[in-house]
C-alpha cells in the first residue's frame, strides 16, 4: 500500500499551490489539490464485522428505545429548554462504573423508595388496622355466646 509524503512537504505544496493560483487580477484564487500518493484503508460492511464487534458500533433498536424515552424524561425535566440543559459537572456519578447519571433520575429514585415506605407502613398499618377489628370482633363474638351453654 502506497505511504502519504510527510506532513510538512504536503503542507508546503499545499501553500505553493496557492500562491500559483493567483489570477491575473492580483486576487487569489482558492483551490485545493491532492497528492498522487495516497494509502488506501478498505472499510468492512456492517454484515463483515461480528456480533460482538457490531453490538459495539451501531444501536440495537430496543436500545434506541430506551434512549430516547430516558432523554424525553430529561429534557422534559429542564423544561424542554436547550438553554437549561443540566451540564456534565451537575450530574450525579456512579461510583461503580463512573457514569454519569441527570439529577432527574436521582429524584425520581428517591420518589419513589419515599413512595415504597410509605406503601409499607399503610400495609403495616393496615394489617394491624384488620387484626386489631378481628380480635375486637373474636372479643364481641365471645362475649355474645358466653351465656349459652351447650
Amino acid at each position: 500500500i502506497p505511504s502519504y509524503r510527510s506532513f510538512s512537504s504536503l503542507s508546503s505544496s499545499f501553500s505553493d499551490d496557492l500562491d500559483a493560483s493567483t489570477s491575473f487580477s492580483g486576487q487569489r484564487r482558492r483551490s485545493v489539490s491532492f497528492d498522487a500518493t495516497v494509502a488506501v484503508k478498505s472499510i468492512p460492511t456492517r454484515n463483515e464485522y461480528s456480533d460482538r464487534i457490531r453490538c459495539h458500533l451501531w444501536t440495537s433498536p430496543k436500545e434506541m428505545h430506551h434512549n430516547a424515552q430516558r432523554n424525553t424524561v430529561e429534557f422534559a425535566s429542564e423544561h424542554y429548554d436547550w438553554h437549561r440543559a443540566v451540564e456534565d459537572a451537575d450530574m450525579f456519578v456512579n461510583v461503580q462504573t463512573g457514569q454519569k447519571i441527570h439529577p432527574v433520575h436521582y429524584e425520581r429514585y428517591l420518589h419513589a423508595l419515599e413512595a415504597k415506605k410509605k406503601a409499607s407502613s399503610t400495609r403495616s398499618s393496615s394489617r394491624e388496622h384488620f387484626l386489631n377489628q378481628s380480635r375486637n370482633n373474636a372479643a364481641a363474638s365471645k362475649v355474645r355466646w358466653s351465656h349459652l351453654h351447650f
